[in-house]
């Protein structure tokens, strides 16, 4: 078994690459480390890649331009895609707060206002970003040690 230590990073497929680097970077905060154009070295992304960062590392989320021909057509599973989400905690619940404002008042479509999280003592929202990716930002995850085994049951009574 490999024992990893935290999650690196987050690919996304996008339709507008300019636009989703505008997005990540006025909406989220997140930092352009490093761009790469069409045709460029990057066999994997011959339409255009990004690396961007929110931390300390080289990046947290790479953005990979989808072909002109796959960007047009419609994302699978009923407009979902296939990324169920991806989750970005802040500092406080007054954080939390104050980002869902932010957001919804820049008119990024909320999915779910702020609600308590069922598996720990914290806060989270949903909302998509302009490809319709399902993301999260939360606060208050719970922490646990490897003695923590798995626990199954039911959620607790008014949690979302």
């Amino acid at each position: 078994m490999i024992k990893v230590g935290s999650l690196s990073h987050v690919g996304l497929w996008v339709r507008d690459l300019d636009r989703s680097i505008r997005w990540y970077e006025e909406m989220l905060g997140f930092a352009l480390t490093e761009r790469l154009g069409p045709n460029a070295i990057e066999p994997a992304a011959p339409h255009g890649i990004a690396w961007l960062r929110c931390s300390a590392e080289h990046h947290n989320l790479v953005l990979v331009q989808l072909p002109p021909e796959q960007a047009a057509a419609p994302m699978p599973y009923g407009g979902k895609g296939t990324l169920q989400q991806m989750a970005f905690e802040v500092e406080s619940a007054e954080a939390l707060h104050a980002a869902h404002e932010l957001l919804a008042g820049k008119g990024v479509k909320i999915l779910v206002p702020p609600v308590r999280q069922k598996q720990s003592p914290g806060w989270k929202f949903y909302f998509a970003d302009p490809d319709g990716h399902k993301l999260e930002i939360s606060w208050g995850m719970k922490r646990v040690g490897p003695e923590y085994g798995r626990h199954y049951g039911k959620w607790p009574e008014g949690a979302a």
